[in-house]
């Protein structure tokens, strides 16, 4: 069982997952014969009722005066316990993730870089390149135990990178980039992990390469603060000149 923003959830039906401890001793003036014991699980509205059904078969003895002689005996009683069921994790949000790629095939730095967008569903997102591997986790848990002693995770929101490389490494955006010269679209595996073990991996990408030219290899941020540094050093030399 999880749990994420004050709600329970289980991998599947309510009745197939619930816990149940049971137990039933009889005392009775006499013997016990056979005491058969059977559990069913129901739901009703937001509940799960646990039914506990008790078969004794029992005898005593009964003397007269002559003889004793044994009597059977036959009591059945039910037992009831309920808890508030949880809700059963939407398996329709399992879906690959939306992936934009992008190549930059300059002469200084080929790279590509790689971007899912932010989500709120997956429990972490896995990238592969060639044998290399980073995972973004979006979630993380931590194992806690309940009043009726039953563990289970709490999730928790987190943005955790894992296993960088200088193949495959993040960016502030959380983007992923990938250092390579010779970059293969076919090379590339992204996967969406959702909790209990639940994995959907990308099978199409909205791919685009930004071939090499001038204006692309250098930003024109640069031009912008080296302007002003050649000014600069152009102003101070012809001072020198004129003192000279």
């Amino acid at each position: 069982m999880s749990h994420e923003n004050g709600i329970d959830y289980i991998s599947g039906s309510p009745e197939d997952f619930a816990i149940v401890q049971y137990d039933a001793k009889a005392k009775v003036p006499g013997s016990v014969t056979k005491l058969l014991k059977s559990v069913q699980v129901s739901q009703e509205d937001n509940f799960s009722i646990a039914t506990l059904a008790v078969d004794l078969y029992w005898k005593s003895t009964i003397c007269d005066e002559d003889s004793c002689w044994e009597v059977p005996h036959h009591n059945k009683a039910q037992f009831q316990d309920s808890e508030k069921s949880p809700q059963t994790y939407n398996l329709t949000m399992k879906e690959p993730l939306n992936v934009m790629v992008t190549f930059y095939n300059n002469s200084y730095s080929p790279k590509a870089v790689v971007n899912t967008g932010k989500n709120n569903r997956t429990y972490s997102e896995r990238y592969i390149y060639n044998g290399k591997q980073i995972e973004h986790f979006s979630k993380k848990g931590y194992v806690r135990t309940n009043e009726k002693g039953v563990k289970y995770i709490t999730y928790y929101d987190a943005d955790i990178w894992e296993d960088s490389n200088e193949t495959l490494f993040s960016r502030m955006d959380d983007s992923v980039v990938v250092n390579t010269v010779n970059f293969n679209l076919s090379d590339l595996t992204v996967v969406a992990v959702y909790p209990y073990g639940y994995e959907a991996e990308s099978t199409s990408y909205n791919y685009s390469r930004i071939d090499y030219s001038w204006g692309n290899t250098f930003s024109p941020a640069f031009f912008f603060i080296a302007l002003p540094i050649f000014i600069t050093y152009w102003v101070a030399k012809k001072s020198i000149r004129r003192i000279l």
